[in-house]
């Protein structure tokens, strides 16, 4: 499951509109934690951005990508962005998952939409200057 709100409780059979965070509706006023596949990344941060104008709050965790247009038109200009240092592990009880997959192969943030939710976060991180800028091809 990719994307669920805080105060709903998972079923013991889902259906299939229910497992696709895309096919939800994602409400106003609502807290979403978002884990999206990273091929699909663009789909996802649209789905957040436009989430937020709905005033629902989203924290997504994503590869670094700010190359990307999806980045570029739906991250940088709604979200605030927390780069975390280091590789993601990928544990359960503790315990790496296996040793060829122990660790995500690139930087990942955390995105929060709206960047005004984000800025509450601030006051826990230690905060720096970046700019994102386009590159003539």
């Amino acid at each position: 499951m990719s994307c669920i709100g805080t105060e709903r409780q998972v079923p013991p059979v889902l259906d299939q509109a229910y497992r696709d965070g895309l096919k939800q509706t994602w409400e106003s006023g609502k807290v979403y934690w978002m884990n999206a596949p990273y091929s699909q990344a663009g789909k996802w941060a649209m789905k957040a951005a436009a989430a937020a104008k709905d005033d629902a709050i989203v924290v997504g965790l994503s590869a670094n990508r700010s190359a990307t247009g999806w980045y570029r038109d739906h991250v940088v200009p709604h979200a605030l962005v927390v780069q975390l240092h280091g590789r993601l592990n990928f544990m359960h009880a503790g315990e790496p998952i296996s040793v060829s997959m122990s660790s995500a192969p690139f930087a990942s943030i955390l995105a929060i939409w709206p960047r005004e939710a984000g800025v509450r976060l601030l006051s826990h991180c230690t905060p720096i200057s970046a700019a994102l800028l386009e590159l003539p091809e």
